[in-house]
Protein backbone atom coordinates (compact mmCIF):
# COMPACT_ATOMS: atom_id res chain seq x y z
CA UNK A 1 0.00 0.00 0.00
CA UNK A 2 1.24 3.06 -1.10
CA UNK A 3 0.37 6.30 1.17
CA UNK A 4 1.69 9.59 0.19
CA UNK A 5 2.17 12.17 3.22
CA UNK A 6 2.89 16.09 3.25
CA UNK A 7 5.37 16.56 6.34
CA UNK A 8 3.55 18.89 9.31
CA UNK A 9 4.48 22.67 8.84
CA UNK A 10 6.14 22.52 12.42
CA UNK A 11 8.46 19.77 10.98
CA UNK A 12 9.18 21.36 8.22
CA UNK A 13 10.80 24.30 9.95
CA UNK A 14 13.72 22.56 11.14
CA UNK A 15 14.50 21.41 7.46
CA UNK A 16 16.94 23.07 5.83
CA UNK A 17 15.47 24.87 2.97
CA UNK A 18 16.46 22.13 0.18
CA UNK A 19 14.46 19.34 1.98
CA UNK A 20 11.15 18.49 0.23
CA UNK A 21 7.81 18.12 2.37
CA UNK A 22 7.01 14.96 0.75
CA UNK A 23 8.00 11.48 0.70
CA UNK A 24 7.44 10.42 -2.71
CA UNK A 25 6.94 7.34 -2.26
CA UNK A 26 6.25 6.08 1.48
CA UNK A 27 5.10 2.65 2.55
CA UNK A 28 3.60 2.53 6.06
CA UNK A 29 3.85 -1.55 6.33
CA UNK A 30 0.06 -1.66 6.87
CA UNK A 31 -2.51 -4.00 5.21
CA UNK A 32 -6.16 -2.43 5.06
CA UNK A 33 -7.02 -4.39 8.39
CA UNK A 34 -5.24 -7.65 10.43
CA UNK A 35 -6.00 -8.55 13.85
CA UNK A 36 -2.45 -9.46 15.87
CA UNK A 37 -1.44 -12.65 15.88
CA UNK A 38 -0.38 -14.86 19.00
CA UNK A 39 2.65 -17.14 17.80
CA UNK A 40 2.36 -20.31 17.05
CA UNK A 41 4.91 -23.09 15.62
CA UNK A 42 6.82 -20.81 13.79
CA UNK A 43 7.53 -18.79 17.11
CA UNK A 44 11.35 -17.58 16.35
CA UNK A 45 12.65 -19.88 18.84
CA UNK A 46 11.26 -18.04 22.09
CA UNK A 47 9.25 -21.47 22.74
CA UNK A 48 12.82 -23.64 22.80
CA UNK A 49 14.07 -20.54 24.68
CA UNK A 50 11.37 -20.63 27.42
CA UNK A 51 11.77 -24.39 27.62
CA UNK A 52 15.62 -24.09 28.36
CA UNK A 53 15.92 -21.68 30.67
CA UNK A 54 12.73 -21.21 32.12
CA UNK A 55 12.73 -18.58 34.74
CA UNK A 56 15.53 -17.09 33.85
CA UNK A 57 14.67 -16.66 30.24
CA UNK A 58 15.59 -12.89 29.59
CA UNK A 59 12.23 -10.54 29.08
CA UNK A 60 14.18 -7.10 28.52
CA UNK A 61 13.49 -5.82 31.82
CA UNK A 62 15.78 -3.16 32.07
CA UNK A 63 15.84 -2.44 28.50
CA UNK A 64 14.35 0.61 26.94
CA UNK A 65 12.77 1.03 23.06
CA UNK A 66 12.14 3.60 20.65
CA UNK A 67 9.21 2.55 18.14
CA UNK A 68 9.28 4.74 15.34
CA UNK A 69 5.92 5.00 14.15
CA UNK A 70 4.34 6.46 10.63
CA UNK A 71 0.39 7.46 10.85
CA UNK A 72 -1.53 5.41 9.37
CA UNK A 73 -3.58 8.21 7.55
CA UNK A 74 -6.79 6.76 8.38
CA UNK A 75 -9.74 8.85 7.48
CA UNK A 76 -7.00 11.91 6.13
CA UNK A 77 -5.46 12.15 9.72
CA UNK A 78 -1.77 12.75 10.09
CA UNK A 79 -1.31 11.77 14.15
CA UNK A 80 -2.47 8.54 14.64
CA UNK A 81 0.84 6.74 15.56
CA UNK A 82 -0.24 5.79 19.04
CA UNK A 83 -1.18 2.57 20.28
CA UNK A 84 -3.56 2.03 22.27
CA UNK A 85 -2.46 2.27 25.65
CA UNK A 86 -5.42 0.87 27.74
CA UNK A 87 -5.52 -2.40 26.45
CA UNK A 88 -4.17 -5.27 29.43
CA UNK A 89 -1.01 -5.65 26.86
CA UNK A 90 0.09 -2.61 28.25
CA UNK A 91 -0.78 -2.96 31.51
CA UNK A 92 1.89 -1.63 34.09
CA UNK A 93 3.90 0.04 31.45
CA UNK A 94 5.40 3.39 30.61
CA UNK A 95 4.96 4.82 27.55
CA UNK A 96 5.90 8.19 26.35
CA UNK A 97 4.40 9.71 23.36
CA UNK A 98 7.08 11.80 22.45
CA UNK A 99 4.83 13.71 19.73
CA UNK A 100 1.52 15.62 20.05
CA UNK A 101 -1.06 16.19 19.01
CA UNK A 102 -1.63 12.36 18.60
CA UNK A 103 -4.16 9.90 18.16
CA UNK A 104 -4.86 6.02 18.41
CA UNK A 105 -4.00 3.77 15.06
CA UNK A 106 -4.61 -0.23 15.42
CA UNK A 107 -1.37 -0.25 13.13
CA UNK A 108 0.70 1.23 16.09
CA UNK A 109 -1.01 -0.92 18.33
CA UNK A 110 -0.31 -3.86 16.65
CA UNK A 111 3.53 -3.33 16.69
CA UNK A 112 3.55 -2.27 19.98
CA UNK A 113 2.06 -5.80 21.10
CA UNK A 114 5.03 -7.61 19.32
CA UNK A 115 7.09 -5.62 20.28
CA UNK A 116 6.56 -4.94 24.21
CA UNK A 117 3.23 -6.00 24.89
CA UNK A 118 3.08 -8.59 27.70
CA UNK A 119 1.34 -11.37 25.44
CA UNK A 120 2.50 -11.55 22.17
CA UNK A 121 6.39 -9.68 22.34
CA UNK A 122 9.52 -11.76 23.21
CA UNK A 123 10.36 -9.10 25.34
CA UNK A 124 7.10 -8.84 27.79
CA UNK A 125 9.44 -7.23 30.58
CA UNK A 126 10.45 -3.92 28.58
CA UNK A 127 8.21 -1.36 30.93
CA UNK A 128 9.41 1.93 29.20
CA UNK A 129 8.83 2.90 25.34
CA UNK A 130 9.17 5.61 23.41
CA UNK A 131 7.04 6.63 20.67
CA UNK A 132 7.84 9.30 17.59
CA UNK A 133 5.78 9.84 15.01
CA UNK A 134 7.65 9.55 11.82
CA UNK A 135 7.05 12.84 10.36
CA UNK A 136 8.82 14.70 13.65
CA UNK A 137 11.23 12.47 14.43
CA UNK A 138 13.18 12.36 10.66
CA UNK A 139 13.73 16.40 11.24
CA UNK A 140 13.53 16.39 15.57
CA UNK A 141 15.59 13.45 16.32
CA UNK A 142 17.38 11.85 13.27
CA UNK A 143 17.85 15.80 12.29
CA UNK A 144 17.53 15.27 9.18
CA UNK A 145 18.58 17.94 6.62
CA UNK A 146 19.67 20.51 9.69
CA UNK A 147 23.80 19.97 9.14
CA UNK A 148 23.01 18.77 13.13
CA UNK A 149 23.71 15.37 15.03
CA UNK A 150 21.23 13.00 15.26
CA UNK A 151 19.70 14.38 19.01
CA UNK A 152 20.35 12.11 22.07
CA UNK A 153 18.27 9.13 22.94
CA UNK A 154 15.65 9.72 25.38
CA UNK A 155 16.77 7.64 28.01
CA UNK A 156 20.05 5.54 28.76
CA UNK A 157 18.32 2.57 29.24
CA UNK A 158 17.21 2.64 25.48
CA UNK A 159 19.23 -0.30 23.11
CA UNK A 160 16.76 -1.17 20.57
CA UNK A 161 14.29 0.51 17.51
CA UNK A 162 11.90 -0.31 15.79
CA UNK A 163 10.62 1.11 12.02
CA UNK A 164 7.28 -0.23 10.70
CA UNK A 165 7.84 1.32 8.08
CA UNK A 166 9.66 1.91 4.69
CA UNK A 167 10.47 4.92 2.32
CA UNK A 168 11.90 7.19 -0.22
CA UNK A 169 12.40 10.58 -1.14
CA UNK A 170 11.50 9.74 -4.89
CA UNK A 171 14.03 10.25 -8.07
CA UNK A 172 16.14 12.78 -8.17
CA UNK A 173 16.39 13.21 -4.20
CA UNK A 174 18.56 10.10 -3.94
CA UNK A 175 20.97 12.49 -1.62
CA UNK A 176 18.23 12.43 0.58
CA UNK A 177 17.63 8.69 0.99
CA UNK A 178 21.34 8.09 1.40
CA UNK A 179 21.47 11.10 4.30
CA UNK A 180 19.03 9.70 6.15
CA UNK A 181 20.88 6.11 5.84
CA UNK A 182 24.33 8.06 7.26
CA UNK A 183 22.69 9.17 10.12
CA UNK A 184 21.02 6.13 11.32
CA UNK A 185 24.36 4.25 10.42
CA UNK A 186 26.12 7.38 13.02
CA UNK A 187 23.25 7.17 15.26
CA UNK A 188 23.72 3.46 16.07
CA UNK A 189 27.25 3.54 16.50
CA UNK A 190 27.49 6.68 18.68
CA UNK A 191 24.72 5.39 21.08
CA UNK A 192 25.11 1.55 21.03
CA UNK A 193 21.70 0.52 19.73
CA UNK A 194 20.42 -1.66 17.25
CA UNK A 195 17.62 -0.50 14.88
CA UNK A 196 15.31 -3.16 12.81
CA UNK A 197 13.57 -2.30 9.89
CA UNK A 198 10.67 -3.72 7.35
CA UNK A 199 11.06 -4.75 3.86
CA UNK A 200 8.61 -3.44 1.82
CA UNK A 201 5.41 -5.83 1.38
CA UNK A 202 4.61 -8.29 -1.54
CA UNK A 203 7.07 -10.21 -3.37
CA UNK A 204 8.65 -8.62 -6.45
CA UNK A 205 7.97 -5.13 -4.79
CA UNK A 206 10.10 -2.18 -4.90
CA UNK A 207 12.76 -1.46 -2.34
CA UNK A 208 12.68 1.21 -0.16
CA UNK A 209 16.08 2.56 1.05
CA UNK A 210 15.07 4.32 3.93
CA UNK A 211 16.16 2.74 6.09
CA UNK A 212 16.88 -0.99 5.22
CA UNK A 213 19.89 0.16 3.35
CA UNK A 214 21.68 0.61 6.79
CA UNK A 215 25.14 -1.27 7.24
CA UNK A 216 24.64 -1.75 11.45
CA UNK A 217 20.70 -2.17 11.74
CA UNK A 218 18.96 -5.65 10.53
CA UNK A 219 16.77 -5.23 7.78
CA UNK A 220 13.38 -7.51 8.05
CA UNK A 221 11.20 -9.78 5.74
CA UNK A 222 8.34 -12.37 6.22
CA UNK A 223 8.39 -15.96 6.87
CA UNK A 224 6.35 -16.46 3.72
CA UNK A 225 8.52 -14.70 1.45
CA UNK A 226 5.79 -11.93 0.69
CA UNK A 227 8.61 -9.35 1.04
CA UNK A 228 10.72 -7.08 -1.30
CA UNK A 229 14.11 -8.27 -1.33
CA UNK A 230 17.41 -7.12 -3.18
CA UNK A 231 20.67 -5.29 -3.38
CA UNK A 232 20.89 -1.89 -1.97
CA UNK A 233 20.35 0.85 -4.64
CA UNK A 234 22.47 2.00 -6.57
CA UNK A 235 22.74 5.52 -4.85
CA UNK A 236 23.32 4.02 -1.85
CA UNK A 237 27.40 4.29 -0.04
CA UNK A 238 28.10 0.64 -0.72
CA UNK A 239 25.23 -0.23 -3.70
CA UNK A 240 24.67 -4.40 -4.00
CA UNK A 241 24.40 -4.95 -0.35
CA UNK A 242 21.70 -7.97 0.34
CA UNK A 243 18.21 -7.63 2.08
CA UNK A 244 16.36 -8.52 3.75
CA UNK A 245 19.34 -9.79 6.81
CA UNK A 246 16.42 -12.14 8.79
CA UNK A 247 13.11 -13.35 7.84
CA UNK A 248 10.62 -13.83 11.15
CA UNK A 249 7.09 -14.99 11.67
CA UNK A 250 4.37 -12.44 10.84
CA UNK A 251 1.23 -11.98 8.17
CA UNK A 252 2.99 -9.10 7.22
CA UNK A 253 6.01 -7.19 7.52
CA UNK A 254 4.88 -5.03 10.25
CA UNK A 255 4.45 -7.82 12.44
CA UNK A 256 7.65 -9.57 11.80
CA UNK A 257 10.13 -6.48 12.21
CA UNK A 258 8.97 -5.79 16.12
CA UNK A 259 9.21 -9.67 16.41
CA UNK A 260 13.14 -9.54 15.14
CA UNK A 261 13.38 -6.28 17.54
CA UNK A 262 11.82 -7.71 20.52
CA UNK A 263 13.78 -11.00 20.36
CA UNK A 264 17.18 -7.96 20.30
CA UNK A 265 15.91 -6.61 23.17
CA UNK A 266 15.78 -9.82 24.99
CA UNK A 267 18.99 -10.48 24.28
CA UNK A 268 20.17 -6.87 24.98
CA UNK A 269 19.00 -7.83 28.77
CA UNK A 270 21.33 -10.65 28.61
CA UNK A 271 24.22 -8.56 27.54
CA UNK A 272 23.49 -6.64 30.44
CA UNK A 273 25.52 -9.27 32.56
CA UNK A 274 28.67 -8.94 34.35
CA UNK A 275 30.21 -11.56 31.95
CA UNK A 276 29.94 -8.68 29.29
CA UNK A 277 30.80 -6.13 31.00
CA UNK A 278 34.03 -5.18 29.34
CA UNK A 279 31.93 -4.78 26.23
CA UNK A 280 30.58 -0.97 25.44
CA UNK A 281 27.12 -0.39 23.60
CA UNK A 282 27.81 -0.36 20.49
CA UNK A 283 29.97 -3.83 21.07
CA UNK A 284 26.98 -5.29 22.11
CA UNK A 285 24.50 -4.38 19.64
CA UNK A 286 27.05 -5.78 17.00
CA UNK A 287 26.98 -8.69 18.36
CA UNK A 288 23.26 -9.02 19.26
CA UNK A 289 23.14 -8.30 15.44
CA UNK A 290 25.86 -11.03 14.47
CA UNK A 291 23.80 -13.62 16.80
CA UNK A 292 20.65 -12.97 15.52
CA UNK A 293 22.05 -13.38 11.54
CA UNK A 294 24.66 -16.60 12.89
CA UNK A 295 21.35 -17.98 14.70
CA UNK A 296 18.76 -18.02 11.94
CA UNK A 297 17.64 -21.14 10.77
CA UNK A 298 18.32 -22.18 7.55
CA UNK A 299 15.14 -24.12 5.56
CA UNK A 300 16.51 -26.66 2.62
CA UNK A 301 16.07 -24.62 -0.09
CA UNK A 302 17.99 -21.68 1.52
CA UNK A 303 20.89 -20.85 -0.78
CA UNK A 304 23.60 -18.72 -1.61
CA UNK A 305 25.29 -20.88 -4.99
CA UNK A 306 28.23 -21.83 -3.44
CA UNK A 307 29.50 -24.61 -5.19
CA UNK A 308 29.59 -27.84 -3.11
CA UNK A 309 32.51 -29.52 -4.68
CA UNK A 310 35.86 -28.95 -6.39
CA UNK A 311 38.58 -26.41 -5.42
CA UNK A 312 35.73 -23.75 -5.10
CA UNK A 313 33.75 -26.03 -2.46
CA UNK A 314 31.90 -23.35 -0.56
CA UNK A 315 33.01 -19.96 -2.05
CA UNK A 316 30.12 -17.85 -2.59
CA UNK A 317 30.11 -14.76 -4.45
CA UNK A 318 26.44 -14.00 -2.72
CA UNK A 319 26.87 -14.41 1.25
CA UNK A 320 23.06 -14.68 1.95
CA UNK A 321 20.02 -16.28 0.13
CA UNK A 322 18.67 -13.73 -1.90
CA UNK A 323 15.08 -13.52 -0.33
CA UNK A 324 15.43 -15.02 3.30
CA UNK A 325 18.78 -13.25 3.85
CA UNK A 326 20.41 -15.34 6.78
CA UNK A 327 17.48 -17.40 7.13
CA UNK A 328 14.10 -17.39 9.62
CA UNK A 329 14.60 -15.75 13.48
CA UNK A 330 15.98 -17.96 15.75
CA UNK A 331 16.57 -16.09 19.73
CA UNK A 332 17.08 -19.42 21.45
CA UNK A 333 20.33 -20.25 19.01
CA UNK A 334 21.25 -16.58 19.58
CA UNK A 335 21.14 -16.47 22.86
CA UNK A 336 23.30 -19.75 22.73
CA UNK A 337 25.72 -17.81 20.54
CA UNK A 338 25.86 -15.09 22.66
CA UNK A 339 26.34 -16.83 26.16
CA UNK A 340 28.16 -20.50 24.84
CA UNK A 341 31.59 -18.13 25.65
CA UNK A 342 34.93 -19.48 23.64
CA UNK A 343 35.29 -22.83 22.36
CA UNK A 344 38.57 -24.39 21.45
CA UNK A 345 38.73 -25.38 17.27
CA UNK A 346 39.78 -28.45 18.28
CA UNK A 347 37.17 -29.52 21.14
CA UNK A 348 34.41 -31.75 19.99
CA UNK A 349 31.20 -32.38 21.87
Amino acid sequence: MILRHRIPPRAVSTFSRTMPTRLQTFTALVPLCVAALALGADDGGIGALRARLGALTPTGAGVGVVQVEAPAQIGGKTDDFAPDLALADFSGKTVTMVNSPNSVSWHSTNVAQRLYGSTLSLAPGVTNAWINGLFNWLPDMLKLGTGQAPAALPNTAVRVMNHSWAASYGAGNESLDREAVRRMDFWMTRDGILAVYGENNGAGSVRRPMMGDCFNGISVGRLDLQHSAGVTSPASDTPGRMKPELIAPGDFTRMATPLVASAAIALAETLKGAEFSSLNNTQRAQLTKSALLGGADRAASWANNAPVDGSQRGVATMPLDAIRGSGELNVDRAHRIITGGRTPGATTA
